[in-house]
């Protein structure tokens, strides 16, 4: 598919029909599919007994009503979502868009709080299956943990002090202090540490752990409900970070396109976290390595068909040089003298104006030393190259 082709589909595509437009219904350009292919998490795994449940944002810096602003993101203004996390495999089992807090829920708000309708909705087909869910203050309450435990499902996270029903100490602490309350089953802990932490706990009873603190190698009691949750709690955090490097999201397109490329993002993240639990290969294989490969197994079979006649593939080739056609991979040079990967000049490079750079990186096919970024592209699909 040349490039104009792939641009052309691009600014077509499209996964709904604005006649059947929902009223109030702010996510109508993107919900069917979204909602398809969660569908389609739910049933990659069994899943096992933890589970986290966190916020992330897609960079988005256009119009957009339900834009958000989250200052300790990487991406500070984009679409926030809500994930739920295997936390033993960090497979994404569900996934939610926040559009305001007009959002239909399922379960009431008033309760719970928004963010604890959130956890209600996201652990709606896992509710009674003795499941361990952790997450932060935006989302804890006693209300929920209770709601929870009627449910047989059990939470820890760390808690805001001011939630209703919550009583928090009102005296001042000192370093190292812990204040340990328990109702209904229900464990509320404060420790003081540089600042007072605050936890809530349908898991726990109240338990203190000696740990080794990493630099100066001084030992510190700490209460074991907040090692477990530093342990389970940022799930979704691993996953945006190997998607980020490796985004298949661009610049200048509509918003329900992003979030369109960040869920086939998240399709080959959870492809991978599979391939990596159930069938690990002798050494650990990176997410670009991985990508890379579902990208030739894609080229492979749905490439340059067989069946087309020679008349049709003579005059495409006859158009554009053989570089600017077929699978191009970038490989290492062949090794010479000393050097494991010998080291040429750059095409691109040396025929532009800019410094010659050399390159341990070649084309496969060609066999044409290249930059990995920005020249390997730029051989492959432009015309007119000195």
């Amino acid at each position: 598919m040349s490039q104009d082709r792939y641009f052309d589909i691009l600014r077509y595509l499209h996964f709904s029909n604005n006649e059947h437009m929902s009223a109030g219904d702010r996510i109508f350009k993107i919900r069917n599919i979204w909602d398809v292919t969660n569908q389609n998490f739910k049933s990659l795994l069994n899943p096992h007994k933890i589970f986290s449940i966190d916020e992330s944002l897609i960079l988005h810096k256009g119009r957009l009503f339900f834009r958000q602003y989250i200052p300790n993101k990487a991406s500070k203004f984009g679409i926030k979502t809500f994930s739920l996390v295997d936390e033993a495999t960090k497979v994404i089992l569900s996934s939610m868009i926040y559009s305001g807090k007009t959002h239909d829920l399922k379960f009431s708000t008033k309760e719970f709080g928004y963010g604890g309708a959130i956890v209600m909705q996201l652990m709606e087909p896992y509710l009674g299956l003795n499941h361990h869910i952790y997450c932060d203050n935006w989302f804890t309450s006693p209300n929920l943990a209770l709601e929870l435990l009627s449910r047989q499902t059990y939470l820890c996270g760390t808690i805001r002090k001011d939630r209703k029903n919550l009583d928090a100490p009102k005296t001042k602490m000192k370093k190292g202090e812990v204040i340990v309350k328990s109702a209904n089953e229900v464990m509320t802990e404060f420790w003081r540490d540089k600042k007072i932490v605050s936890m809530i706990s349908t898991i726990h009873n109240h338990e203190m752990k000696e740990i080794t603190q990493r630099g100066t190698g001084n030992t510190i009691n700490k209460p074991v409900s907040v090692l477990e949750y530093n342990a389970h709690a940022r799930g979704i955090d691993q996953g945006d970070m190997m998607m980020h490097f490796y985004t298949m999201r661009k610049k200048c397109v509509k918003w329900y396109k992003k979030l369109f490329f960040h869920l086939v993002d998240i399709c080959l993240y959870n492809a991978f976290r599979l391939f990596v639990n159930w069938k690990p290969p002798p050494k650990p294989m990176t997410f670009i390595a991985f990508r890379m490969n579902v990208i030739r197994q894609i080229m492979e079979r749905y490439g340059l068909k067989e069946n087309m006649s020679s008349e049709i593939v003579s005059s495409q080739l006859a158009q554009n040089p053989s570089r600017l056609s077929g699978r191009h991979f970038p490989s290492f040079n062949p090794p010479t003298s000393g050097k494991r990967h010998g080291s040429r000049k750059c095409r691109v490079c040396a025929s532009s104006k800019e410094k010659t750079k050399e390159t341990v990186y070649q084309c496969s096919s060609c066999k044409v030393p290249l930059c990995v970024v920005p020249c390997f592209e730029i051989y492959h699909t432009r015309k007119n190259i000195n």
